[in-house]
């Protein structure tokens, strides 16, 4: 779908059959759905938090910027999730990745002041799921 976006001013016929597919597959996934179910563990007092990221280094053939996509679980549950194009261009995949990373690292701050505004406690640390060892090792010794 994002994908799409980008020839809303000068569409093809490759695109309209992508939109076609795109719709037939919405239509035919209707009536299914998720059932969400949040995990606690006996006596668990804290909720957990999880998160993931992921990058693309510069896939898009257009401006070589990166793909950038990161989620976050509260207690197993999907809460905030996001995929976009970078701002800049990454000159690496460590570099892709380490955006990705600080990009999800904001939004876990911010869900974790609103948990504690709320009075709900956290466990920390809150695990960070990440596919290269460059970013990590960026993020660790930031």
């Amino acid at each position: 779908m994002r994908e799409l976006t980008k020839v809303l001013k000068s569409p093809t016929l490759l695109a309209y059959k992508e939109m076609l597919r795109i719709i037939k597959f919405v239509l035919d996934t209707a009536t299914m759905g998720l059932k969400l179910v949040p995990t606690f563990t006996k006596g668990q007092l804290e909720w957990r938090l999880l998160g993931a990221s992921d990058s693309d280094w510069a896939n898009d053939k257009d401006n070589r910027k990166s793909i950038m996509a990161f989620i976050l679980f509260l207690n197993g549950i999907p809460i905030l999730w996001r995929s976009k194009q970078a701002s800049i261009v990454a000159l690496s995949t460590a570099d892709a990745e380490y955006i990705a990373l600080s990009e999800l690292a904001k939004e876990i701050l911010f869900v974790v002041q609103i948990l504690h505004s709320l009075g709900i406690p956290v466990q920390t640390p809150i695990t960070v799921h990440v596919d290269n060892m460059g970013a990590i090792f960026m993020f660790e010794n930031a």
